[in-house]
């Protein structure tokens, strides 16, 4: 008998909380699993505690699950489960500065990135948990069907974003884990206004397999977090990117002439 089926929980005040009540039998022997956040489509296979949760968008929701779940044996009450839940999405940002050549150039009144895109990410798949523990290179990719006939998801940032010398976020977005396609590229324009009253604009396109510098494969692991920082300046183009578990980061630096 199931205590919990897919039992929401929120953060209500200062504490988790449920309805109705459950209460602790003693000598008994419990497994917990958790996702967040809810749906009805999720289902937990009741042998190996694994969840799958089918249907998965490219729409900003930040799915996790707790992997390893926590078993308890009761020999007394008062227990707390305590999760520790992992993202399965990767997380991707693109941020840009100018040189502190550019922002104390008296010349330059202003630089203004008027446009970012990042795209053509498969933007839907089936999520079916494998792991008690976060995939890495080729294990992601079993625990993932891909949906290929969803129309490919693009993210923008078309606000016109006046740059300085430290960092504006110009793109902060999760996607379903994938590999790393010929056709995923960078669109940047942005424009120059200089004291005496010129206006240059500029454009600026790569593929990503460019950016992160990749020769032939490279996948997009759940979990993982990768940032894009472009920087304006006189300087060379040149690029540096990476990738990193969730909690740490993964840098590409790309200088634009």
């Amino acid at each position: 008998e199931l205590t919990f089926k897919n039992q929401l929980v929120e953060f209500v005040d200062t504490k988790w909380t449920y309805t109705p009540p459950k209460y602790w039998v003693s000598k008994s022997n419990y497994r917990f699993y958790a996702y967040s956040p809810q749906t009805s489509a999720a289902a937990i296979d009741q042998a190996s505690g694994y969840i799958s949760i089918p249907g998965i968008k490219t729409d900003g929701t930040d799915w996790m699950v707790a992997r390893a779940g926590q078993k308890i044996k009761t020999l007394a009450t008062g227990y707390t489960v305590e999760f520790t839940m992992q993202h399965i999405l990767f997380k991707l940002e693109v941020r840009a500065r100018v040189t502190d050549a550019v922002a104390n150039d008296p010349g330059v009144v202003s630089v203004v990135m008027d446009k970012v895109q990042v795209g053509n990410f498969v933007s839907k798949g089936d999520f079916s948990q494998k792991f008690d523990y976060l995939p890495s290179g080729s294990e992601y990719a079993s625990e993932w069907n891909l949906d290929d006939n969803e129309a490919k998801a693009s993210f923008k940032n078309l606000k016109d974003n006046v740059l300085a010398r430290t960092y504006t976020t110009l793109i902060d977005t999760m996607s379903v884990p994938q590999p790393m396609t010929d056709d995923m590229d960078l669109l940047v324009t942005y424009k120059m206004t200089f004291s005496d009253g010129r206006v240059e604009d500029y454009i600026f396109r790569n593929p990503l397999k460019s950016i992160f510098n990749v020769a032939s494969e490279m996948d997009l692991l759940g979990g993982n977090s990768y940032r894009i920082s472009l920087i304006i300046g006189p300087e060379t183009i040149t690029f540096d990117a990476g990738s990193e578990v969730w909690n740490e980061q993964f840098d590409s630096s790309e200088f634009i002439n």
